[in-house]
Formats: structure tokens, C-alpha cells, sequence
């Protein structure tokens, strides 16, 4: 898979906001073409620039397919199946923390959801999408994005909320294992104004955010070579025993820990390698 990714980077204050733009070109290859993929909470949002089809549900009993093209895909808090219809597939990784200055859509109507772009960034982003359509150089395509978004940061005018970042600078630190009552107290302000700040900003509540940011830590991909061991993983990551790892691992996956490591990640391996 990685040798069908590449991805670019921001620079400077965009950077706050977005992660990466990546592009892949995998599903070119006959035996990828029209697999299956699960997708599991990764604490992201994505842009997904695309002229093929790209079908995703909710992996629940019932789920329904959705078929779209161009969207965006909000953050993950439950794990999701997708069928990608054809390379090249263009995404703008945004940061979820960051896309409150972004947007003044409220973000508790994003979660995991596949949503109209224009819905999100205005009819404005439609002509930033027919433009990267126009080239096959992702140089030139980050390019173009960087010109939009570091203007709608200036359009919009939104300030940082700087006891939301604080809250998820916290969090960040202690990789999830950190309890809403403490980040309140760091902060000097109340229980209630944290939450508050998330539902606006984010869309979930703390708690929930930590529990997604400590479980994907857990699920990074083990580097060649590195001894491994799903007890260790559950202990290292402050999980209060390996019966509480695997009921999160459950609830956020899906699957057993013994079933998920031996999943291919399929087109979220570049996140979970990192």
C-alpha cells in the first residue's frame, strides 16, 4: 500500500488545521479494485476528492450503504466500511481539533457522517475541487489548497478557542490517559465548560475524545521487528486491565485485539504507521 501513497504537508499556521493532502493510486491495481475496507476511528477528518464512486457505512447491525463521490467524511467514533471505486483518490486530512476555525457548521452534526463538501465549506470549495481535478501533480495540487484554506482562515475570522487547544494539548500529552476533572482543574475553569467547548469545537465530549486518541495510540501498526504483545499494549497505554482493552478495542473496532492486528489495514495503513 505505501508504495501507492504520497502525501504533503503544511507549513506555518495551516498546519494547526490540516495534516496532510495524500493521494493514493493502489485500487489501480486489479486484485484491490472494489475490496472492502474497515475503517475504524482514526481521529480524523477528510475531504475525499474523487470522480469514482466511494460507497461507506456504519458497520451496525442494518448498516446502509452510502454511495457518494466528493465528501467529507466527519470524525469516526464507531468503525465504518468502504469501498473505494477507483485511483487516483485525493484526501485532505484535516485535523478535527482544528477544523472549528474552518467551518461555523456545527460540528456535532459531522460525526460520522458523509457530507456534501459545499455543506461544510461553502459553494466556494467546489471550484477548488474542479481545479484539482484539472492536474495530476500533487505539488501543485496542495498548492491550490493551501491558497483556499489559508484564505477562508482570513474570511472567517475565527479565533482560537484557547482553553479548547489547551484542553487537547492535555490530552495529546498524556496520549488519552488524562480524566475531564483534571483538565478542568489544569484550566481553572469548570467540568461543564470543558464539555461545552468540545461539543462546539469538536463535536464529542472529552471523555469520548480521550478514549478515541488512547485506543489509537494502541492500534498503531508494531515497527518491523518490535516485540509484541497485547498485554503490553493494554498496560503501556493505561488501560485498567486487558478486559477493559478489549472492550474498547470491541466497541471502537468491531473486532477481538487477536482479530484487528490481523486485519490489513488497507487505506488506513499510512495513518496507523506513522
Amino acid at each position: 500500500m505505501l508504495e501507492h501513497y504520497q502525501e504533503c504537508k503544511f507549513r506555518g499556521i495551516l498546519s494547526d488545521h490540516i495534516d496532510c493532502v495524500w493521494r493514493e493510486t493502489y485500487t489501480k491495481q486489479p486484485s484491490m479494485l472494489g475490496r472492502s475496507h474497515l475503517v475504524i476511528p482514526d481521529n480524523t477528518v477528510e475531504l475525499v476528492v474523487t470522480e469514482n464512486t466511494f460507497e461507506r457505512r456504519i458497520n451496525e447491525s442494518g448498516g446502509k450503504w452510502n454511495t457518494i463521490t466528493c465528501h467529507v467524511s466527519g470524525l469516526k467514533t464507531k468503525p465504518q466500511e468502504v469501498v473505494v471505486g477507483g485511483s487516483p483518490l485525493l484526501s485532505i486530512r484535516f485535523k478535527p481539533y482544528g477544523l472549528y476555525r474552518l467551518t461555523r457548521v456545527p460540528l456535532n452534526e459531522t460525526i460520522n457522517q458523509s457530507i456534501c463538501p459545499s455543506d461544510i465549506f461553502g459553494r466556494e470549495v467546489e471550484h477548488l475541487i474542479e481545479k484539482l481535478f484539472s492536474s495530476g501533480s500533487l505539488t501543485l495540487q496542495a498548492q491550490w489548497i493551501e491558497d483556499f484554506f489559508s484564505d477562508r482562515l482570513i474570511s472567517i475570522g475565527t479565533t482560537k478557542d484557547l482553553v479548547f487547544e489547551q484542553a487537547i494539548r492535555q490530552i495529546f500529552l498524556t496520549k488519552g490517559d488524562i480524566r475531564v476533572n483534571e483538565i478542568a482543574e489544569n484550566l481553572g475553569v469548570s467540568v461543564k465548560t470543558v464539555e461545552r467547548k468540545f461539543l462546539t469545537n469538536l463535536g464529542v465530549l472529552p471523555k469520548k475524545y480521550c478514549r478515541i486518541i488512547r485506543l489509537f495510540e494502541a492500534l498503531r501498526i508494531p515497527a518491523e521487528g518490535e516485540a509484541f504483545d497485547l498485554m503490553d499494549r493494554a498496560y503501556n497505554h493505561k488501560f485498567f486491565d486487558y478486559m477493559h482493552f478489549v472492550k474498547e478495542v470491541k466497541t471502537f473496532t468491531g473486532l477481538q485485539p487477536t482479530e484487528y492486528f490481523r486485519v490489513d489495514r488497507g487505506i488506513q495503513q499510512p495513518i496507523f504507521a506513522t
